[in-house]
């Protein structure tokens, strides 16, 4: 049996980062990432929160299906 498509992301990833816009001020963050490829099927689900950096505080969600095809791989986010 092939390995899944997805298998290399599969897991739990986080890290930090820092945002800025020109209308408030700079900002620093965490991000997770979590990838959970389907079973006997070409699909991954992922989810992505982000949290406020000094307080912890939730500021963003995503989340999604990657798809493995002939052509490439399919992105489906719902924020």
């Amino acid at each position: 049996m092939a390995e899944h498509p997805f298998a290399a992301l599969a897991g739990t990833w986080r890290g930090a980062g820092a945002g800025e816009y020109p209308t408030i001020d700079d900002f620093s963050y965490t991000e997770e990432i979590v990838v959970i490829p389907v079973p006997d099927r070409p699909l991954a689900h992922w989810r992505s929160t982000t949290a406020d950096g000094p307080t912890g505080e939730p500021r963003h969600a995503e989340s999604g299906f990657l798809r493995s095809t002939p052509a490439g791989i399919e992105l489906v986010v719902a924020h």
